[in-house]
């Protein structure tokens, strides 16, 4: 008699159960910098036509060498619908930076129509982005009109150009080449002076930045809660939680140990020139000494930038990712600022040392790192089905290309 199979129980997979899917990054530097050195020179040969396609190819590798739970992402972009977006973008950059030179009073009309398209772009160019983003063979999507986007930055918009033309009106009351002669008179050196004539038109883009300042933690906090909260994946909906102090609050850290950080480097500085002025004031070269002492302490205050910029993007990004969700996942962002800042320092000094030939492989190595820094945290993504979504033009990308505006989530 055969033996009867034995029976034994399984006990079926809990529900709902989350699991840590930890991102991973598996480019190669050598493999992206033939890309690279490819696109750099056809773009140049082709004077930037190619660099649509040049984006399109890099987006593709790093998109495809991105992986999570054992999957790639893609990008699906055609190059073409980027070119005729750039076409439209830098015809427009160059016409703002030639009314400038020649027509202030035409640039500050191109000015607020910058600001005031601003939203339109966002809108055009985040759609486009996440339309042509992937993964599993799902979409990611951006849900919103126009209009949300002008109610939600109307009122700082509105702030913001009426302190502009009141500060401009207010300069109309100035006798603007009177004060230019007056600071002309301080000068002790008399063939530095020579005529020069200043107009209202001209201040209005400095006055505008200025202005702007205090706005841009609560413009990052406006614009990241409307990309994000506006996005999904298939039918996933994202959503960013987070308060507007917590932007206020990382902007008032990154500036306080910027202070610090340049504070502690011009000590540092004084005390090096001092100890070699002591130590070798004597020597027949002074001059040389004094140019090694000033090399150093260029060097350390330098430094000391890494340091704000890493802490300042590693901070920025957990605060942005690490309160980020996708459905019922949940992105887990866990940079480290000292790292981050070692990256960009190391980085920084070996693309110069290496004439630029290693910017393939600092990007692979930024990439790397804050792939394993990121992880999200999930039920199953396999249950998410797709979702409605409509083709969408580059104009937008293309604009943010042209203004180097970065809007990417």
């Amino acid at each position: 008699m055969a033996a009867a199979a034995e029976f034994i129980p399984t006990t079926p997979p809990p529900v709902n159960q989350s699991r840590l899917l930890k991102f991973e990054f598996h480019g190669r530097a050598l493999e992206f910098f033939k890309i690279w050195v490819v696109n750099l020179f056809l773009s140049i040969v082709t004077l930037g036509i190619f660099s649509a396609w040049a984006k399109v190819r890099t987006q593709r590798y790093l998109y495809g060498n991105t992986r999570l739970d054992g999957h790639s992402f893609t990008y699906l972009a055609d190059p073409v619908t980027i070119l005729k977006g750039r076409f439209i973008a830098f015809g427009f950059l160059i016409g703002y930076s030639l009314a400038w030179n020649f027509y202030p009073s035409a640039g500050m009309i191109l000015l607020v129509v910058g600001v005031l398209l601003l939203p339109a772009i966002l809108v055009a160019a985040t759609r486009f982005k996440m339309r042509n983003s992937s993964y599993r063979n799902l979409r990611f999507g951006f849900d919103t009109q126009f209009s949300a986007a002008y109610r939600l930055f109307a009122l700082p918009m509105f702030i913001i150009l009426l302190l502009t033309g009141v500060c401009y009106g207010l300069l109309q009351l100035v006798d603007l080449d009177a004060m230019m002669v007056g600071f002309q008179e301080l000068e002790t050196d008399s063939d530095a002076k020579q005529a020069v004539s200043l107009t209202a038109e001209q201040l209005i883009p400095t006055i505008f930045y200025l202005i702007l300042v205090p706005f841009i933690p609560y413009l990052d906090y406006l614009r990241n809660h409307f990309l994000i909260d506006n996005s999904r994946y298939g039918h996933a909906s994202a959503q960013l939680k987070c308060s507007v102090g917590s932007f206020y609050e990382l902007y008032l850290m990154s500036f306080l140990v910027m202070t610090v950080a340049i504070t502690i480097a011009i000590t540092l500085s004084i005390g090096l020139v001092a100890l070699v002025t002591a130590l070798f004031g004597s020597v027949e070269n002074p001059d040389s000494i004094g140019m090694v002492a000033g090399a150093i302490s260029a060097f350390l205050i330098y430094s000391s930038l890494f340091l704000v910029s890493g802490y300042f993007r590693a901070r920025r990004t957990n605060l942005i990712y690490g309160n980020s969700i996708f459905g019922d996942s949940e992105l887990i962002s866990e940079l480290k600022f000292t790292q981050v800042s070692w990256i960009l320092f190391s980085n920084t000094v070996a693309i110069m040392l290496s004439l630029g030939l290693l910017i393939p492989w600092s990007r692979m190595r930024m990439a790397r790192y804050i792939a394993s820094a990121t992880q999200l945290k999930s039920t199953d993504l396999a249950l998410i089905t797709a979702g409605s979504h409509e083709s969408q033009n580059a104009l937008g990308d293309g604009m943010i290309d042209a203004f180097d505006l970065d809007i990417g989530l």
